[in-house]
């Protein structure tokens, strides 16, 4: 009577055991992928680093003044020294906390 209980259960937790282990190397092969992946981003930041650096006149090499100038840096197609003093405000964000007896008082 308790064989096929007992049965269920090894089943059923060597089932679970397999699915982890199943998970666990394909979570490994993601890991190695993208080692791989971030290894030959690597390389090609520094291909494109040393060709902006051959491509710059030699005065002007590494003569950012700041950071912000630096187009590694700062990869977005605004120029960041352009930027809007005050920012355009969304009527959709403001909030507005009004009690039942003033909103009651201004429709009347």
């Amino acid at each position: 009577m308790y064989f096929p209980f007992m049965l269920f259960i090894f089943f059923g937790i060597t089932a679970i055991l397999a699915a982890m282990f199943y998970l666990l190397h394909k979570q490994e092969r993601l890991f190695r992928i993208l080692r791989d992946e971030n290894a030959e981003l690597r390389v090609l930041l520094r291909a494109v680093g040393s060709r902006s650096d051959l491509s710059a006149p030699t005065a002007d090499r590494h003569a950012f003044s700041s950071p912000v100038e630096d187009p590694l840096l700062n990869l977005c197609f605004e120029d960041p020294l352009k930027q809007k003093k005050t920012p355009e405000r969304d009527p959709a964000l403001e909030l507005h906390f009004d009690t039942p007896l003033e909103t009651m008082q201004s429709r009347n």
